[in-house]
């Protein structure tokens, strides 16, 4: 990803954030939420992710309970997130795993914090770009492709790496996956077991996949610098 933050800059950030961090919990404005326990948001407050990660997602209002909700992102630790109010969709945001911390700062606070109100400009152009990709993927013509697709880029911001391998820190259901890809639950646990017996993933404890490290890996999966 570009950046425009020098070493000292990067510093800055990370004290920054750590400061807002503290102030956030003396005001009463951190909460802590378990596993796939829905966060409750407003549209004019801007949140952000202590830690663990927060499920982002929207489904059209008046549709069926059987239909797939879509899974628009994950945003994980140090990242904001906002949600604004459509007429005809409905967007929600849920803690992904346990322990998921979250806080959040009025739109217009940011900028009594010297220097924040680059850091969330700066996350959110990230979470622009990753967003260019995930929709770049999803023009791949097979849905295997863009499933794999999917993991890959996944990985790529959550990922630990051990072993030539890339362990993705938490668990991604299959209707999950289907509705990050725009397909079907039935589908995606067919393409994940065509996907283990080849060696492209590796399903561990707890349902966590992990991706072999590729030399070259596609380029679809590259930020522009």
């Amino acid at each position: 990803m570009y950046s425009v933050y020098t070493p000292q800059s990067i510093e800055e950030s990370l004290s920054r954030w750590q400061q807002i961090c503290h102030w956030a919990r003396q005001h009463d404005r951190c909460y802590l939420y378990q596993k796939d326990e829905p966060i409750t948001c407003e549209s004019e407050l801007i949140y952000f992710v202590r830690r663990g990660v927060v499920r982002l997602s929207s489904q059209p209002m008046g549709t069926k309970d059987d239909i797939l909700p879509s899974l628009l992102s994950l945003v994980g630790a140090a990242q904001p997130f906002e949600l604004v109010r459509e007429l005809h969709v409905s967007l929600q945001a849920t803690a992904h795993v346990k322990n998921t911390e979250v806080f959040w700062i009025q739109a217009s606070e940011v900028a009594t914090f010297p220097g924040f109100e680059t850091d969330v400009l700066q996350a959110f152009r990230y979470q622009h770009q990753r967003h260019m990709l995930r929709l770049n993927n999803l023009t791949r013509g097979r849905v295997v492709d863009q499933l794999l697709g999917y993991l890959h880029l996944v990985g790529e911001e959550f990922g630990e790496e051990d072993n030539r391998e890339l362990h993705i820190p938490f668990a991604l259901t299959h209707s999950q996956l289907a509705g990050a890809i725009g397909s079907t639950r039935v589908t995606v646990t067919r393409l994940l077991g065509d996907l283990r017996k080849v060696g492209e993933i590796r399903v561990q404890g707890g349902n966590r996949i992990s991706l072999p490290i590729a030399k070259n890996p596609p380029p679809h999966l590259h930020l522009v610098e």
